[in-house]
Order: C-alpha cells, then structure tokens, then sequence
C-alpha cells in the first residue's frame, strides 16, 4: 500500500518551496506596504524560517495578512461551527447543518464567519482541525470561539494558498503546542498562532501553486480510493478464507485426529486442576445448545460448545485515578492499552506506559501467550500477548485451557461468524460493549487439536497468497 499521507506532506513542502508550479519570479508587492503600514511591525527573522523559499518570495505573519469579523452574542436561531462538527480526515464541514436557536447557544458560540474563511482549532485535543467555509448555511455561520478565524487580505494572500500552508508538516510543527505546560493535549493560544510566519510569493503564484497542489491530490485521492477497494476486497477474502476454514472445508479431516469430545474431556480436567490449584474460579456451565442456533454443518468429529465451556474468561482492572499509578520507572508493571495495539494486528510486543506494582492489585495481570478480546469501543478484536502486563477493563483475558492450538483460537476470533454475534449481543445498550456472559454464551465449532493446527496452517498458508 502506498503511503498517500507522506506523498501528500512531500507534495505540500515541494509547493512551499516554489517546486511545484512554474515560479513567476514576481514579487508580492503590497506586502511591504502593509508592512509599513502595521504599529510595532515585528520582521521575521532567519530563525523562524520554517522552509527555505525562493529570492522573490516574501515572509510574514499570519496575523499581518488575515483578519477576523470579531464576536458577538447570537440573538436568533443560527448555524454553529464546533470542533466537532468538522471533519479534519478531510477538513470539512459536517454536511448535517447544526442549527442552534440563541436561547440555547452556548457562551463560546460567538465568532463571525464567511464563506472564504480558514478556521483553525486551537484547542486540545482538537488541535489542527482546519478548514476553508465553502458551504451556504441556513442561518448565520457562527464559530466556536475554540477556532481562530482567518479572513485573508486578498491584497496579498490567496485563501486556499493559506489553507494549504496550515495542512504542512512544517506549520504543524510550529502550531504543535507547548505540552510542558502540563496538559495532556498540545494547545497554542491564537496570538500565537498568529504570530506564526508565511511565506508569500505574488497572489497569481499562490493561485497557479494551488492549482497544482489540487491536480495533484486529486489524482492521489483517486489512487485513495483504489487502495481502500483493495484493502476492502482483501478483508472481504480473508473473512471468507477463515470462515471456510473453520467450517473445516479448507482441511481434510484425520481418523488419527481423534475426536473433540474428547478434547472437551481434557479441556474439563485441566479446568478442574486450576480450580483445584486455586489459579482460576470455578464457574457454572453454559446453557446447551439448540438446534436451531447451529448455522451450518460441522464434520462429524467437531462439536458445537459454547466458548465459556471452553475457556476461560475473566476481565480487566483499572486502577483509579490511573494517573497515580503510571511510573516512567523502566522496571515499572508494562500497562495494556488498547491504544498500544494496531487494528488488524496479531501480537502485543510492548506498551507505551507502565505502573507501579500497588496497581496491579487492582488490574489484571497477564503473561506471554495470553489471549485479550477488547469488550468495549472497537470490541472483538482479539490479540496474543508477548509480554507480561497489567490490563484495564477494556480488556477480556482467555486463559489457557490447553483447548486450543493458539493461532487457530486466532482465527476463530477473528471470524466473522464470531464477531456478528458479539455485534448481535453487544448491541441493545447505550455504548456497544462486551462482558463475560456474553463472550462466554457464544457458540463456536470446537475441532481436535490436531485439526486446529492444520487450520491453522492453512489459513496462514492461503493469506500469504492474498498478499
């Protein structure tokens, strides 16, 4: 897959360069007239040079080459522009108008906008949510005072010129915040945004740059959406890649395989030595299964199971406030975020964060081979643990019954068959989540263990193909 987000940030610094577009070589100039004309006019110096610029070329500040419309205190039904009304994957508008009446707007609901403007958000975590007003509205626009508003002085500062200029890797570097300061998002106060540097060729330069930059991404996007047919046709094959498997039609099945009510068996005595040896609880058995809950056909030494008759599941812990637990000790507990994981993703190598061991306590410790299943948020995705590790309530942890061969029990995970059940009983509240009982009651097509390494082996065998 090709990296469209580096190409696309290569692209930007090669127009901000004056490599893109055929240079004019003609100066911007009104801008030292501006300049001159601008109380306690502070030059930009060699320093805060953010790009090197052709000869012509002319550095400013946001603040000398925009505006704003000021603020005021709706009086009537308008149209508001939060930060979360704005899609900054694309840097749009939501296509659903937010309309506001003025006895229920909110006291940050005050900045003046126009068709043509560049809003900016300054505010954590929404930080460079960016972009151009180019829709009609119902009512008056009226911004969240979490943007900074910039009106560009047409004199000298085209607005797509200035709209891509805050998309670049360079401005965002700048615009990045002062995390020192303690919070836990970057933030930057909007004098200082706009004290923030430009570089300015001649508007007709700014214009012929922003047609190639256009050119450019648009064929990109096209390339975007190919990518994204692709990734989706390979996900729709490998679901049925897995789905076959585990109906056992990619495998032949083996008399030396013996059956999986005898794997079951096993699985009851291992489970009866843990609880014996206090490392797990004992726990009631599922429901049996109907018939009419079997979707398909099973070879004749398989079984259907519940999974919670075939493992077992206990959830995460989060100490609370988390805060005082976390330790920058590198000898400190690893600390399982669903943030350290990748979706699509197989293993757990390491995390971002540790805590204290007085937090374990009140967590869930888990070691190398260990199974998680994320409950809540983008539930259902199942992981194999590489470390050992403490896990929030984010988490489920499958213990080891020695009932499944590991990447098998992967794959089954990963099926969609599973996952729509775990869609179907997650469903119903307010957040879609996962417990135990409901992880627990899926129903799932047990195979001897033989089998299940060959499945295994397989699907592993067939998705290297797909590459």
């Amino acid at each position: 897959m090709i990296d469209l987000k580096t190409i696309k940030d290569r692209i930007l610094t090669f127009a901000y360069q004056g490599k893109l577009a055929e240079p004019n070589k003609l100066p911007n100039d009104n801008i030292e007239s501006i300049h001159e004309s601008i109380k306690g006019y502070i030059p930009v110096s060699e320093e805060e040079y953010l790009i090197d610029i052709p000869n012509e070329w002319k550095w400013t500040r946001l603040g000398y080459v925009t505006s704003n419309h000021g603020q005021i205190t709706p009086s009537d039904t308008f149209s508001y522009i939060d930060v979360g009304t704005l899609d900054n994957v694309n840097h749009l508008l939501s296509s659903r108008e937010n309309i506001v009446d003025a006895k229920d707007a909110p006291s940050r609901a005050k900045k003046i906008v126009e068709t043509g403007d560049v809003i900016y958000s300054t505010v954590r975590p929404y930080l460079h949510n960016i972009c151009i007003i180019d829709k009609d509205f119902s009512f008056t626009p009226i911004a969240s005072t979490a943007f900074c508003v910039m009106h560009a002085n047409e004199e000298v500062l085209d607005n797509k010129y200035l709209f891509y200029w805050l998309l670049t890797k360079e401005f965002d570097k700048y615009s990045n915040g002062d995390p020192s300061k303690g919070a836990l998002y970057p933030a930057i106060g909007e004098k200082d945004l706009l004290r923030g540097v430009i570089p300015l060729p001649a508007v007709s330069e700014q214009k012929a740059i922003v047609e190639k930059i256009e050119a450019v991404f648009e064929i990109l996007d096209k390339i975007n959406a190919l990518q994204n047919q692709y990734a989706s046709n390979q996900e729709a094959l490998r679901s049925k890649l897995i789905d076959a498997a585990i109906q056992g039609k990619l495998t032949e099945q083996q008399p030396d395989d013996g059956a999986a009510k005898d794997l079951i068996q096993l699985i009851n005595k291992e489970r009866e030595i843990q609880e014996a040896n206090g490392k797990i609880k004992h726990v009631e058995s599922q429901s049996s299964i109907d018939d009419d809950e079997i979707p398909f056909e099973i070879p004749t030494n398989w079984e259907w199971v519940r999974f919670g008759d075939v493992s077992y599941i206990v959830r995460g812990g989060s100490p609370r406030p988390i805060k005082q637990y976390i330790t920058s000790d590198k000898n400190g507990i690893n600390w399982i975020k669903i943030g350290d994981v990748e979706k699509g993703g197989k293993y757990i190598f390491e995390t971002k964060e540790k805590i204290i061991p007085e937090g374990e306590k009140k967590s869930r410790r888990v070691y190398p081979g260990d199974f998680l299943l994320t409950n809540s948020m983008s539930f259902g995705r199942p992981y194999i643990s590489k470390i050992e590790g403490c896990i929030h309530d984010g988490w489920l942890l499958i213990h080891d019954l020695k009932g499944f061969d590991q990447d098998y029990l992967y794959y089954l995970l990963s099926s969609r068959f599973l996952y729509n059940q775990f869609t179907q009983k997650a469903s119903g509240s307010t957040v879609d989540n996962l417990n135990i009982d409901k992880v627990s009651s899926a129903i799932i097509p047990l195979p001897p263990l033989a089998e299940q390494k060959r499945i295994a082996k397989k699907i592993e065998e067939l998705l290297q193909y797909c590459k």
